[in-house]
């Protein structure tokens, strides 16, 4: 479990379900510069948030490795000594409850092993720099830079106070996939930002950020520094 606790898939797919409304991926991306040109063309939340990830076949085959090693090794061990203590109930009570307790311990982390495989999710903490919320249609869309790849990670639907706080803003964003045409591209290979958006996009000279207002849920607009 040390290793898997850093250990990190080549490949990043999180567990997420693109409803159709903006596309999975909105972009490849060299670096964080590039990316900040791209992400001025419309109003971004950022958002260090905890999301889930699929996880690959080397931490499965390592967590089943794990569970296989405390049935086959550790679980049967401490049934002997169980039957045993149980043997000697009258003279040794404590020392059955003690061995029971370490079965139980034992038989609750295989279970939870086990069931951990068959959700086959796995949390993934997402930098806060590179994750964006992107307020559109009533739902915040959020997007992370990882693989060089801008990609759809979560959709959150929003509060009512939220919807009438940030009206203006959803506007803003809808009229920009709308115009650019992105929810209907289909980015497989990379590609300039450029050649992303049609022509007709005018370019802003600066990002607008939002901030969660943690008291009311309520969000406010400010101008944010290009990251």
């Amino acid at each position: 479990m040390n290793t898997l606790e850093i250990y990190r898939p080549v490949n990043i797919e999180f567990d997420v379900t693109p409803d159709g409304a903006l596309p999975e991926i909105l972009g490849f991306f060299e670096n964080p510069e590039k990316m900040s040109e791209f992400l001025k063309n419309i109003t971004v939340i950022n958002s260090g948030i905890t999301v889930n990830r699929h996880m690959d076949n080397y931490e499965k085959k390592e967590l089943r490795e794990e569970y296989n090693d405390i049935l086959e090794n550790i679980l049967p061990h401490q049934e002997v000594v169980l039957a045993q203590a149980t043997q000697e109930a009258n003279s040794a009570k404590k020392k059955e409850k003690d061995c029971q307790e370490m079965v139980n311990a034992a038989l609750t982390q295989t279970r939870s092993l086990a069931i951990e495989v068959k959700r086959g999710l796995k949390e993934i903490r997402l930098d806060e720099l590179f994750t964006f919320k992107i307020p559109f249609k009533g739902k915040y869309y959020i997007y992370t830079w990882i693989d060089k790849k801008l990609k759809l990670c979560k959709i959150r639907e929003m509060m009512d106070s939220e919807k009438t706080e940030i009206w203006s803003v959803m506007n803003k964003n809808e009229e920009f996939f709308t115009t650019s045409q992105v929810a209907s591209k289909d980015v497989k290979e990379e590609i300039s930002v450029e050649e992303f958006f049609s022509e007709e996009i005018i370019v802003s000279n600066s990002i607008e950020t939002a901030t969660d207002n943690p008291d009311n849920g309520q969000v406010k607009s400010q101008k944010g520094k290009k990251k």
